[in-house]
Formats: structure tokens, C-alpha cells, sequence
């Protein structure tokens, strides 16, 4: 056996090592996850505590009762590190306590994540965008001064800004004040950053790497250039949008700025999405700091409302996602290093979105209908809105026995997740998972062999 990967120094101190009667039946826990390692080998990974193992093929996975007498050092290994457990052992319950436990634990002092949104104005008139029908407002000089002092006074330590919008450099002045002001105070941050990159400047490039702190950009590309021009409809553009854009991604990669480019896939561009897959890597394969994903397009309404289309729409996005791989414009995901104990922003203490008009929410996704908990003048209101995004809904049976419970947490009011959990994303977090573990163990090898 060989230990590829550390168990997450939280969770192992929370468990402790696992006591096991020596007459005690025992199974393999079910967030084990085991992948061929080639060579005869399985890693086996722990999904629980994260900790990473290489055995030979098929020990600990079967016939562990033979292993016991086999092998006793490695069974009682995999006992104590929490593998294998009692066979009347709730799982799921013990996951839920230890998420409890750290999720104390791991409580920051202050907000340490910001979402600005400097306005909800863009140049470009996506034809799925959930802010349809919001008002087109400019945070204005004051409600940036405004907003750089809330963030003074309830700031944590080593704060992230991430800017937002409508399209942030349609307002990029009011990054320049708020910079301005927490740069004075000397507080530690750095940002990032969601645009559709058309307004990207020489200027902005500067300002970005000497006064934002910026290190990454995620732009949306939905096509190559005929449908990517059609879908996002900029107004009175200059040239070809999409050849802009493009030189603009070069300009922020040059300036060792992070790029992440988001396809967003429906039926209707999914062939073309290839054809900009293959653009993409001819251009910027050589820069370390380009990436690209694909993600099935929000509606802004519920996830569940695209059910029926789900399975067609997963086959092509996976189909995608393989290509993305194989071009190496993915970036490979690593191990995470302890249990999930949030979902995303919404329900973190530590997290706020503000407005461009200074109110405060817990989800960047602000359509006309959705309630702000406060102002950054008056701070929280309405306690009722942000405890209702902590709200979770019922699992289902799925989730007694899933390897990915640890990984998972849902929000009932989360407008991009499901109430349930289809089979198509079950099988497509499992495998993501599993090419994770592999390149967690391409990395180990590497270190091993330097």
C-alpha cells in the first residue's frame, strides 16, 4: 500500500482513528471511491476524509473477511483510517455531524468575500439573461466611497473582490475608487472578475495588474464568430465582436492575468462549440493561465425546468466537455481538501453581493423579484432572507449510500440546482471525481520520480 494523498488534517482530528472489534463485521464505507490505477494497482480514495491510497488490485475492495486473514496489517489500515466500517454504521448521519463540526470550525472572522455589481447595464443583449427586465443603473462615485467603507468595517482578513454586473467594465471607474480607498486603508485583497471582455483596454489591463489586484477573468464565448456575434447582440459594435474579444483575452493573458473562458451549451450551438474548441487551442494552449469549461445554459428560472431536455442536453455537454480534455483547454480539478460545509456564497456568513445602488444579498443571480436582506448604510434588516437560503431540501434515497454526500450541499432557493438529483449529473460528478483522483496520482508519481 502506498499513501498517495494526506486525509484532511480537520477531519482526521475530528473522527480520530476508528476502533473496530476485532470480532466486528465490517464493509467498505460508501464514500469509498476505487479507480484502476494500471500496473495492477486501484486507488482507493476516501471521499470523506480525503486521504488517497494505492493497493493491489482487489484488496480491500472484496472479500474482506479473506483480507483479515491475508493481509491484517492493510485491513486494519483501512479500519483505522476509516475505509471500512461497521456494517450497521449510518454513513450519511456520521457525514452530517462532522459537517456540523466543522462547519464551527471553520467560521473566518468578518466577510472575506465581496460581490460587487458596478452596474446592471451592459454593452451586449444576451438573449438568455436572467437580469432581463432589472433596472439599468451605474453605481455612482458616492455609493463606491459608500461601499469601501462598509468593506472597511466589516472586512476579514485577505478579502477577495470579485466584479460584477450588467458588464463591470461598463462602470469600471467605481473599481478604481473602491481599490482606491481599501489600497489607503491597507487592507489585503486581491479580485476577479465576470465580463463578456469587449471593453477590455490597454488602460484597463493597467489599472487591473496595478490597482485591482485582478487575477482572473471569466468571459463567456458561445460560439465562434457568426454565432457568437448573433447571440450576444452588442450594442453599435465595431468590427467583429468576437475577434475583439479574442485579442482582449490575449492582452489580459500577457499581463499573467488567469482567463477562463465559459461555453454556454444548448441544442443549438453544440457543434459549433467543437469548432471553438479547436480555435481556442491553436490561439492560447501555450499561455498556463488559459482554461475553458462548458456549462448547459441558465434559463433563470429553476434547473428543474430544463428536466426534459436534461439527458439530451447532458450527452452533448459531456461530449464537450471530453473534446475540452482532449484539446487540454480543461483544467484538472484537485482533491478537495475537507468536507463541503456550503454550497456557494448564499449561504455563507462570510460572503455578501452589493448592489449597484448599495443593497446587500446573498445570491450574485438578482432578478426584479428578488429581495435584498439590507443596505450597506443599514446593514441586515431582514434575518429571514438569509436564513432561508441555508434552507436545505430533503435527500432522497440516492443520498444514503452516494460517495459524493461529503461533496454535497444543496440549497432549496438556489435557482441553478435541482431539487433532486438526476442520474445524468450523478454519473458526471462521479466521473469528474474519478479523472481527479487520477491526476492527483500523475502528480504524486511526478514529485515521486523528481
Amino acid at each position: 500500500m502506498k499513501l498517495i494523498r494526506d486525509a484532511s488534517e480537520i477531519i482526521a482530528k475530528t473522527l480520530g482513528e476508528q476502533a473496530v472489534g476485532q470480532d466486528e463485521a465490517v464493509r467498505l464505507a460508501s464514500w469509498c471511491v476505487a479507480v484502476p490505477a494500471g500496473d495492477g494497482g486501484v486507488l482507493l480514495l476516501n471521499n470523506f476524509t480525503k486521504e488517497l491510497i494505492l493497493i493491489d488490485d482487489g484488496d480491500g475492495l472484496s472479500g474482506l473477511h479473506d483480507l483479515k486473514e491475508t493481509d491484517s496489517e492493510l485491513f486494519c489500515y483501512l479500519s483505522r483510517h476509516w475505509f471500512t466500517v461497521p456494517v450497521a454504521l449510518d454513513d450519511k448521519n456520521l457525514v452530517d455531524e462532522v459537517r456540523s463540526v466543522v462547519s464551527c470550525m471553520n467560521k473566518p472572522e468578518g466577510i472575506v468575500g465581496y460581490t460587487i455589481l458596478t452596474t446592471t447595464d451592459c454593452n451586449a443583449r444576451c438573449f438568455y439573461c436572467y437580469e432581463q427586465g432589472l433596472e439599468r443603473v451605474n453605481m455612482s462615485r458616492q455609493t463606491a466611497l459608500d461601499t469601501a467603507e462598509f468593506i472597511k468595517k466589516t472586512a476579514g482578513k485577505k478579502i477577495k473582490l470579485h466584479w460584477f454586473g450588467g458588464e463591470p467594465l461598463f462602470n469600471s471607474s467605481v473599481i478604481d475608487i473602491i481599490t482606491d480607498e481599501l489600497k489607503k486603508s491597507g487592507i489585503e485583497y486581491h479580485s476577479t472578475m465576470t465580463s463578456n471582455g469587449y471593453l477590455v483596454t490597454d488602460s484597463v489591463v493597467k489599472r487591473a495588474v496595478e490597482s485591482w489586484n485582478l487575477k482572473g477573468v471569466q468571459i463567456t464565448l458561445d460560439g465562434t464568430e457568426e454565432i457568437y456575434n448573433r447571440r450576444k447582440a452588442y450594442i453599435n459594435p465595431k468590427g467583429s465582436a468576437f475577434q475583439r474579444v479574442l485579442d482582449n483575452i490575449e492582452k489580459l493573458l500577457q499581463a499573467g492575468i488567469s482567463v477562463s473562458v465559459r461555453m454556454n451549451l444548448d441544442m443549438d450551438n453544440a457543434d459549433d462549440l467543437h469548432k471553438l474548441c479547436d480555435l481556442l487551442a491553436d490561439r492560447f494552449s501555450s499561455y498556463e493561465k488559459f482554461g475553458a469549461y462548458a456549462h448547459y445554459i441558465f434559463d433563470g428560472k429553476t434547473a428543474d425546468s430544463l428536466y426534459y431536455t436534461l439527458d439530451e442536453t447532458y450527452i452533448e455537454l459531456e461530449k464537450l466537455r471530453s473534446y475540452l480534455r482532449e484539446k487540454g483547454l480543461a483544467r484538472r480539478g484537485k482533491l478537495g481538501n475537507t468536507i463541503k460545509t456550503s454550497h456557494c456564497m448564499a449561504d455563507k456568513d462570510s460572503s455578501v453581493v452589493i448592489s449597484e445602488t448599495g443593497k446587500l444579498y446573498k445570491c450574485q443571480h438578482i432578478t426584479p423579484t428578488t429581495e435584498s436582506f439590507g443596505t450597506i448604510y443599514t446593514g441586515v434588516e431582514n434575518p429571514d432572507i438569509i436564513e432561508n437560503w441555508r434552507k436545505r431540501p430533503e435527500d432522497g434515497e440516492i443520498c444514503e449510500n452516494c460517495p459524493l454526500y461529503a461533496d454535497c450541499v444543496r440549497l432549496s432557493s438556489c435557482p441553478d440546482d435541482f431539487a433532486f438529483c438526476p442520474q445524468v449529473i450523478y454519473d458526471e460528478k462521479l466521473e469528474k471525481l474519478k479523472s481527479t483522483m487520477l491526476y492527483t496520482y500523475e502528480e504524486y508519481l511526478k514529485t515521486e520520480h523528481s
